[in-house]
């Protein structure tokens, strides 16, 4: 497969709106690749119901970022948890820290019924390290916006994949090394692969343009340890495909955090990832995605992302 040249919005018919089905016509194509999912659509649309909010909250997340600003952004975590009850403060600028070198932003945002936070990190070699505001020990800093007028009812149920392989995992420290960690070995239930036209389509489907899922050299440009010739996947597409293959059941809120990127090639073969039992996803290298329940009163103090 020839590696994709850059892509534009206009020209490569990104939307600004995610299409539902879309997303789920990538997932189920990824789950597809392993044998040991009988319906791949059903489970497919599953996990695009259960993270649609915040795909839809990520949209509004970046369209408050100054569009300068928007590319090379790193998915840190998200966090999907019922919307408090009460009306809805006024919505308020996202602000920033800086730790370890890189500057954090949360956004915090209303999709119908839920609340969405995202955790979005940029190398501060990229921005010079200036104009970084510090954020509340009550998690304040952060943007809230409206109902979209989507509405999701988490899926339930047990896992999509019957079958149960060994695997392996890696801890994920703060200069982004990697060391094997025995606590995520957990069973693994399903080994899905991804490629770059994955990559390329979910983009499409979930109206994310970010330029280190699509061009060659963009995601190491943004500070991240892949290959000039690699993208990585998006973190929601992970999500989606862990909770794909882990329904969230009982859950009415989940957790991700994003502990290291899933790189892709954009000229050669697919990329083979793992999803635990627990919803846990990693690839060769070790955990990419941990994944945990979030609560209504989960603490929203937590602006590191760690």
């Amino acid at each position: 497969m020839s590696a994709p040249g850059p892509v534009e919005l206009a020209s490569a018919g990104l939307r600004r709106v995610p299409d539902r089905a879309g997303m789920t016509r990538v997932v189920a194509r990824i789950l597809a690749r392993d044998a040991r999912f009988a319906d791949p659509q059903r489970c497919a649309r599953s996990g695009v119901e259960a993270i649609l909010p915040a795909v839809l909250g990520l949209v509004r997340a970046r369209s408050s970022i100054p569009a300068g600003d928007r590319d090379g952004l790193v998915h840190r975590r998200c966090r999907i948890r019922p919307r408090p009850d009460g009306g809805a403060p006024p919505p308020l600028a996202p602000r920033s820290m800086a730790r370890a070198g890189w500057e954090l932003t949360v956004v915090v945002v209303h999709v119908d019924r839920w609340e969405v936070t995202h955790w979005l990190a940029r190398h501060l070699e990229r921005t010079g390290g200036a104009g970084v505001e510090g954020v509340g020990a009550d998690g304040g800093p952060r943007a809230r916006v409206e109902n979209d007028g989507a509405r999701l009812e988490p899926s339930a149920g047990r896992s999509c994949s019957r079958v149960r392989i060994g695997g392996g995992g890696a801890r994920v420290g703060k200069d982004g090394l990697r060391a094997p960690d025995a606590s995520a070995t957990a069973d693994v239930v399903a080994r899905p692969r991804i490629d770059a036209a994955d990559l390329s389509a979910w983009a499409r489907a979930g109206a994310d343009p970010n330029i280190i899922h699509l061009r060659p050299g963009a995601a190491r440009a943004a500070g991240l340890a892949v290959g000039g010739d690699e993208a990585v996947a998006h973190g929601l597409l992970l999500a989606a495909l862990s909770l794909a293959v882990v329904p969230l059941g009982r859950a009415r809120g989940v957790d991700l955090r994003f502990t290291a990127p899933v790189a892709v090639s954009l000229a050669g073969g697919p990329t083979a990832v793992s999803v635990t039992g627990r919803g846990d996803l990693a690839d060769r290298r070790g955990t990419a995605l941990r994944r945990t329940a979030a609560s209504a009163d989960d603490g929203a103090g937590e602006a590191d992302g760690s």
